[in-house]
């Protein structure tokens, strides 16, 4: 039988590198000058002193040993072969932890979301952040709750969604906020207008809906019915919501609608990033991209189901079960870091009297556990 053993290291520690410091190299990958928490645990914006991810790059180098990725056979109970329950336990607990401090992170999170929702200064451009911050906080309560029963491989599906989200809230903060802020709620509108007119069969988009339905041999004999105040809820959506609320963005999508140039993505709108990995790009994280975001795809499309589940040994298969802690420090540290630089964004625009807290929240709950899986210090697989 192939098995591995699982160390689980629970002793405090000052050891790793400080995640988002005032005194930080802009190196994605440098180290910190000191082994010890930096005195000043102040968050910084990403594109000044930015994020410092350790191990980034080595724990995406899946496979490099192949050690790692020794399995049980297929079948058996257990992902791994722990030689002493104790290590069993000591994982239990610390899933437990892990889950326990995203669940503290979103609560700050869903708090300000109600004091930023419920402030005076709030515009119209401001709700896709706020919006976006409720989505994000939902979530890392998934991923959490996934990591509590070790599935970190599905967490990744909702770990991506929490990246996309993140990228474009920065992108909105970042300048200009009230052009592309107005952009993601016309796009909304857009898209609200064309789920609307695909069960209006007068419409082009329903015409053309009727007829995949109708070659769908699982849906083929479906009937769509059209709800009695689409048609006035349609008016309303194209008139008002388009033209008058967003007159510059609507100007804007027709002018370039008229030259015959197409934009899929709200944030192409004004000479924008096309694509979400020019988007990465053009708010400093194209590292975050290429290392993170391609790889999370793969799970997402379903196209990542073979690499590092099946080895052979002594002529015999064996397939990984389907819940194993090889992915865990890493999603972990992942989620807590875009939470982070989500919750830090927002304060540090709309919330400014909350930084402090948000600074204190991260120091006393979050920095030692953040610190150390983002070192892989947690969990030793031989």
């Amino acid at each position: 039988m192939v098995g591995r053993r699982i160390t689980i290291d629970s002793t405090p520690t000052q050891r790793g590198r400080h995640a988002l410091c005032s005194g930080g190299s802009r190196r994605l990958f440098s180290r910190q000058r000191s082994r010890r928490n930096p005195h000043l645990p102040v968050l910084s914006r990403p594109g000044k002193w930015g994020p410092q991810l350790r191990g980034l790059i080595e724990r995406y180098t899946d496979g490099i040993n192949s050690v790692r990725h020794k399995e049980n056979w297929i079948g058996t109970r257990k992902t791994t072969n722990m030689t002493e329950a104790t290590e069993e336990a000591k994982l239990e607990a610390l899933l437990g932890m892990f889950s326990g401090k995203i669940s503290t992170l979103s609560k700050f999170g869903l708090n300000l979301l109600v004091e930023v929702s419920e402030g005076k200064s709030l515009k119209t451009e401001h709700i896709p952040v706020v919006m976006s911050l409720r989505h994000s906080m939902e979530l890392l309560e998934g991923i959490g709750t996934l990591l509590r029963e070790n599935l970190a491989d599905p967490a990744m599906l909702l770990l991506r969604g929490l990246m996309e989200s993140v990228l474009q809230v920065v992108f909105i903060l970042e300048k200009e906020t009230e052009q592309r802020g107005k952009a993601f709620m016309y796009f909304d509108v857009l898209n609200r207008i064309a789920n609307a007119e695909k069960i209006d069969k007068t419409t082009d988009r329903g015409k053309e809906f009727a007829g995949w339905i109708a070659k769908d041999k699982n849906l083929k004999n479906t009937v769509f019915t059209m709800p009695a105040n689409l048609q006035v809820e349609l008016d309303e959506l194209r008139g008002q919501k388009l033209i008058s609320d967003f007159k510059q963005v609507h100007k804007e999508y027709e002018n370039k609608k008229s030259q015959g140039i197409k934009i899929k993505n709200w944030f192409a709108m004004f000479g924008g990033p096309k694509t979400i990995e020019q988007l990465a790009q053009q708010v400093g994280y194209a590292g975050v991209y290429q290392i993170l975001y391609r790889h999370l795809s793969e799970s997402v499309h379903g196209v990542g189901v073979v690499s590092g589940k099946i080895e052979s040994e002594n002529g015999k298969g064996s397939i990984r079960d389907i819940k194993s802690p090889d992915h865990i420090e890493y999603v972990f540290s992942m989620s807590i870091f875009f939470g982070i630089t989500l919750i830090q964004n927002i304060t540090e625009i709309l919330a400014s009297h909350r930084k402090q807290a948000f600074v204190d929240l991260y120091v006393q709950e979050l920095r030692e556990a953040f610190q150390r899986s983002s070192g892989n210090q947690y969990i030793d697989i031989q």
